[in-house]
């Protein structure tokens, strides 16, 4: 059992640092320093695996909102493999940034420039994972978008992929409007192995369609060979 601070009062949780009567309290990287040395550090243990993060192609090629998307959803797999909680971490980071790109979209160019994602990160518990997450993602980005990054200073994930967001626009209207041509429109297959890869493609365009609350086009309308 920890023993209470002189004065009365309980510990903090995990046995932090508890300041003196009329003292404020330690800052939360003291409190993670304290534990670490104590050897009673909470923070959960990562994975010493090889991490390869999937590059993402700058916002000038073709379809930047659905390759955003894919990088997304690739993104997300590797990152779970990191930790026992990762993938529920990474579902609340791009939760902030999603809901902060929302918000973004419908803000005047004053509000815009001070819109800030809610940190969800417990720097107790989290903080070594979304630090590994932000090195090995800054390294994935695009250069125009690492040095933007960069020269903002910005060192949280959830700041990190609202800033991707703004670049790619995903389940903006362009992208909205490429998907449905893309679901209304066919062309003819050459073989059936192109008429296989055409309904890869249907059906991979279909799932991010649903994804953004797009009408699906009847397939009965499609002819694929």
């Amino acid at each position: 059992l920890t023993a209470a601070p002189p004065g009365g009062g309980a510990p903090p949780p995990g046995g932090g640092v508890t300041p003196p009567p009329g003292e404020t309290a330690a800052p939360d990287w003291v409190n993670h320093l304290v534990l670490a040395l104590s050897g009673k550090d909470n923070s959960e243990k990562l994975r010493s695996t090889t991490l390869e993060f999937p590059k993402l192609k700058g916002p000038e090629l073709p379809d930047p909102g659905e390759r955003f998307g894919d990088w997304l959803h690739a993104l997300g797999g590797v990152i779970a493999d990191m930790a026992p909680s990762a993938a529920s971490w990474f579902a609340r980071v791009k939760a902030s940034a999603r809901s902060t790109f929302v918000v973004y979209g419908k803000s005047s160019p004053f509000e815009k420039a001070a819109l800030h994602p809610v940190a969800v990160t417990d720097p107790l518990k989290e903080s070594a994972l979304a630090n590994r997450v932000r090195m090995h993602m800054l390294l994935a980005l695009p250069e125009q978008i690492q040095n933007d990054i960069s020269t903002n200073r910005i060192v949280d994930v959830e700041h990190m992929l609202f800033k991707v967001m703004i670049s790619y626009q995903p389940g903006g209207v362009e992208e909205k409007q490429a998907l449905t041509k893309k679901l209304s429109e066919a062309k003819a297959a050459s073989s059936a192995q192109d008429a296989l890869n055409s309904l890869r493609r249907w059906e991979r365009h279909k799932a991010r369609a649903m994804e953004l609350g797009i009408y699906l086009p009847d397939p009965r309308s499609n002819t694929l060979c």
